[in-house]
């Protein structure tokens, strides 16, 4: 008997990160695990992780399973799928997917045990919407939440609304930490030697969406203050539209990489990343800690984020790793740059990396059997 994770998609984004690092885990633990995914499997140099990660793929043994079409033929082959496998337990990114296992589970008696994790606040999604995923949520046997603000979000839109509260009475919602599989990230050598660094390169890393801040961290990077530091772009496209403006001078300092994963990147003692999120002047809640910060903290690499982003991850916050900003304010912001970044030893590093462990993840996920 195995374990399945379902997610909807197979790009390389939060999601599915988080379900490919689980999978490795799971394997490196000895157990049989692999990744179901909810759409039409890539042709031939589309498939993201294994163009960016095939030998760690190979190596682990991870296998994908794609099951395309409607919901009803999606049904039909989850059911088989789960038949022949015989799962135990099945760690769902996906509403939809959990709805149908469940489906499965009461038409078929199946034995498997179901886990679900919401990946988005709340209040980010329209208020029809928001319904649905609420109501979904509700068809699993244990429900988390990846923060503790969205958790707050999740909590205020149930006791706001008499509908939500009643729909959502069954599952109580729980903070279920990400998490890295430390294996595939290796501490660079550059940062072992000393402990005694000024901030050399400043580092973006996500999708040329405007809510991740790419805009922001390029007017960032033009302050006079900061104008001798390189600027490292990591960005599954090339940003174009965004770098029209910027003339030679300015263009000389920058390093874009498209398409890799952190993994196949290296990094230099002096790196500190921005992660400038903004979800918008009407919400009350902030998650600055994204997973490619928890990525650079296990580097060895500082993160700033958005102001009351780090409540999740308080151990980051105390330890320096990680510092909250007002992104409204620049010159603060290059002085924090300039003389306040401290950057841990690889000791220290290698002491933190233990609180990003994806294990801490799984054993939520795996409590069934541990009690």
């Amino acid at each position: 008997m195995s374990i399945a994770i379902i997610c909807d998609g197979y790009k390389i984004g939060g999601i599915e990160r988080i379900a490919l690092d689980q999978c490795y885990q799971l394997n490196s633990m000895g157990e049989h695990c692999e990744i179901i995914v909810l759409c039409e499997e890539p042709k031939e140099g589309e498939h993201a992780f294994k163009l960016s990660e095939n030998d760690l793929i190979q190596s682990l043994k991870v296998n994908f399973i794609f099951i395309p079409g409607k919901r009803f033929n999606q049904l039909f082959k989850l059911n088989n799928l789960i038949k022949s496998k015989k799962y135990r337990i099945l760690i769902s990114h996906s509403l939809r997917g959990s709805v149908m296992a469940f489906l499965i589970r009461i038409i078929k008696r199946y034995k498997f045990k179901l886990t679900t994790t919401i990946h988005q606040l709340p209040s980010l999604s329209a208020p029809v919407q928001r319904t649905r995923r609420m109501l979904y949520s509700q068809f699993t046997d244990k429900l988390f939440i990846f923060s503790v603000p969205a958790m707050q979000d999740w909590n205020l839109r149930r006791d706001k609304n008499l509908l939500l509260k009643v729909l959502t009475a069954k599952r109580k919602v729980q903070v279920c930490r990400n998490g890295v599989y430390l294996p595939r990230l290796v501490i660079p050598n550059s940062t072992k030697s000393s402990n005694i660094f000024k901030v050399s390169r400043i580092i973006f890393i996500g999708r040329i969406t405007a809510w991740k801040g790419l805009a922001t961290f390029l007017n960032i990077s033009q302050l006079p203050t900061l104008n001798s530091l390189k600027i490292l772009l990591i960005t599954p496209n090339f940003p174009n539209e965004y770098l029209m403006e910027f003339d030679s001078n300015f263009l000389k300092r920058v390093e874009i990489i498209t398409g890799k994963s952190v993994s196949q990147i290296n990094f230099e003692s002096g790196d500190l990343l921005l992660y400038p999120a903004n979800y918008g002047p009407d919400s009350s809640f902030t998650e600055g800690v994204s997973l490619n910060v928890l990525e650079m903290a296990s580097l060895g690499v500082p993160s700033l984020i958005t102001k009351n982003g780090g409540q999740t991850w308080p151990e980051l916050l105390q330890c320096g790793l990680v510092k909250e900003v007002d992104w409204k304010n620049l010159e603060k912001i290059a002085k924090i740059i300039n003389t306040e970044i401290n950057f841990p030893t690889f000791l220290e590093t290698n002491k933190y990396r233990e609180i990003l462990d994806i294990s801490h993840n799984l054993y939520l996920h795996l409590d069934f059997e541990l009690n």
